[in-house]
């Protein structure tokens, strides 16, 4: 690198990241943590201290956190203020090659930073995790009193089924989001207790922080921002169509309790698009990380260890987004595949409804609430399809692995037993496609036993979901 070159670096080093890259942090209740950056060591490193530490006090080391999700990620911040970080930043002490890897930046060079360095301000700092988590709470009570309410009235009702599911899939869907994000503050409260949640830690900052510097954000901004456009105005459009139909094509009064009630599906619904956005920019950032690791593994290819050491740290984290994903996919696969099954039974029940068949203006309601139904289906499937490359990540580790393979074709069986045996026990498959289908094959069974429904809730209703009426 020339004196150019370095200067160039040192003047992206300085700049902030993209404003938007926080707002969706907030937006998203993500934080929770005051700081959102720490010290970082490796696995290896952190066992070591804490077994220095703790020579000889056995009480200390059953308090310790040795486990590598809790001290990547949920460690108590340094003591040290901003000025001090920034005054040991460049010393690398007695920190490993694999502790360094933990700072690479987009160009595989190791660069430590501090809160203030990235944007966060000392008021944020104070600010951010106050705002995430009274956001957190209000969204999540929102949606448990509006999923009570709805759950009340037609529960038990066999006639009502369908309209039942149909409106379940849609608050399954908007719900995920915050159903996964305490699950992430669950792991940081409890740490260790729950090693289960380790997928979770997704939805951390820090874990974001982590995959945002493997981007260049001060220069190029947040990756793929057309699709970003795309998740908050798809959602945000289909929304306010619904919106439309509820509020001025259908026979009602406009209460305040019913504008109430669109506004907040129109947050809700743009809430979800920005959470898919989240599972592309960790993608992206994964996708661009092992094309490091596979420049430095051609640099290092003699010292397997050194090699080794660092493509286990990546994998640890690729491992809790996989599981992430097949979970996030697990619950909204199924939720797609009774929409679409609902969706077709509803054409039937309309075909042979005469509530439907003989009034001009139900008949209007009917079609738009079915564009609106399969557009909300086709820009779920759309947008997690693009999000995660296809409906599984996994590609992205079994990419690297042929690249590397093809690297070292001479030796390619010999590197795999060294390199990726444990790596691949990391990424090993879940269960979770086996309930996927189980769910899936559910839904469609259950659109051949709906029976006779109530087609009344496609009427001139005044929230175009629900009606009192009968009819067959």
């Amino acid at each position: 690198m020339n004196d150019i070159e370095k200067q160039t670096f040192v003047n992206r080093k300085l700049k902030h990241w993209p404003t938007m890259f926080w707002v969706l942090m907030r937006v998203l209740a993500l934080f929770y943590h005051r700081s959102v950056v720490t010290e970082r060591k490796c696995f290896s490193c952190h066992v070591r201290q804490i077994s220095n530490q703790c020579y000889g006090k056995r009480s200390n080391l059953m308090d310790a956190h040795l486990d590598f999700y809790v001290s990547a990620y949920e460690s108590n911040p340094s003591s040290k203020t901003d000025d001090e970080n920034k005054n040991i930043q460049y010393q690398d002490g007695d920190h490993c090659e694999t502790c360094l890897a933990l700072w690479w930046n987009c160009y595989r060079e190791p660069f430590k930073y501090t809160d203030r360095d990235i944007g966060v301000s000392p008021f944020g700092r104070r600010w951010n995790g106050i705002i995430s988590n009274g956001w957190f709470v209000v969204a999540l009570a929102i949606l448990t009193y509006e999923f009570c309410s709805v759950f009340l009235r037609l529960y038990g009702k066999s006639e009502e089924i369908l309209n039942f599911l149909l409106t379940l899939t849609l608050y399954q869907l908007l719900m995920v989001h915050y159903a996964f994000t305490m699950c992430s503050k669950i792991h940081s409260i409890f740490k260790a207790s729950v090693p289960r949640l380790y997928w979770s830690i997704t939805l951390n900052v820090r874990y974001l922080i982590k995959r945002a510097q493997m981007l260049d954000l001060p220069n190029r901004g947040l990756p793929g921002l057309p699709f970003l456009v795309l998740c908050a105005s798809c959602p945000l459009l289909l929304s306010g169509y619904r919106v439309m139909i509820f509020l001025y094509i259908s026979n009602c009064d406009i209460t305040v309790h019913s504008v109430v009630r669109s506004v907040i599906g129109v947050i809700f619904m743009v809430n979800w698009g920005l959470s898919v956005y989240i599972i592309y920019f960790i993608r992206v950032s994964f996708q661009h990380q092992f094309k490091l690791l596979l420049a430095y593994m051609k640099e290092f290819e003699d010292d397997i260890r050194r090699c080794k050491s660092i493509l286990l740290d990546v994998v640890a984290d690729f491992a809790c987004y996989y599981q992430f994903c097949s979970l996030y996919m697990a619950v909204c696969f199924p939720a797609v595949v009774i929409a679409v099954v609902g969706n077709i039974s509803t054409a039937y029940i309309n075909d042979q409804s005469t509530c439907v068949g003989d009034d001009l203006k139900s008949q209007e309601i009917v079609q738009h609430l079915s564009v609106l139904a399969w557009s909300e289906i086709a820009m779920a499937l759309i947008l997690l399809a693009v999000a995660m490359g296809g409906y599984k990540v996994r590609y992205i580790w079994e990419n690297f692995v042929t690249n590397v393979m093809i690297l070292k074709c001479n030796e390619s069986q010999l590197v795999g037993k060294k390199l990726f045996f444990e790596a691949n026990y990391l990424l090993r498959e879940s269960n979770l496609i086996l309930a996927t289908i189980v769910f899936s094959v559910t839904g469609i069974y259950m659109g051949f036993q709906y029976g006779e429904q109530n087609g009344a809730f496609l009427n001139s209703s005044c929230n175009g979901t629900s009606s009192y009426a009968s009819c067959t």
